[in-house]
């Protein structure tokens, strides 16, 4: 089971996006050459580490109110978050590569000024505490 994410942001996260965070990262950590691939004719995209996924990022859904983000994901800041907003689902593996994949959401937020909750421990999601 992949580490759950969920990115809530005042701009879509898109491609465009995925792969500025991407570069940056790699520039800071060094990292093997990662590539950008859609799935699913785009529906999701992808953030390879040579051949093994770092990050799957779905398209993201308008929230006219954060109400229902605050309560299904209450590790989201959602106090400095204007509406609407974007919610965008994101997985990565609990691997090393993944761990590439949670500092690229972390960039990502960073870079769209929102927030990013991620999963702490296997098999632990946010949303079923509730």
């Amino acid at each position: 089971m992949p580490r759950s994410s969920v990115l809530l942001t005042a701009r879509a996260v898109d491609a465009q996006v995925v792969a500025e965070a991407a570069g940056a990262v790699r520039q800071r950590v060094d990292a093997a050459q990662l590539t950008l691939q859609p799935v699913d004719d785009g529906a999701a995209l992808q953030v390879l580490v040579g051949t093994e996924v770092a990050l799957t990022v779905t398209r993201p859904r308008v929230l006219p109110r954060l109400d229902e983000a605050a309560r299904l994901r209450p590790g989201l800041d959602t106090a400095s978050i204007a509406v609407p907003a974007f919610w965008t689902d994101a997985w990565t593996p609990w691997t090393a590569a993944g761990m590439l994949g949670v500092v690229i959401l972390d960039e990502i937020a960073s870079a769209l000024d929102g927030a990013v909750d991620h999963d702490r421990t296997p098999g632990a999601s946010a949303a079923s505490d509730g």
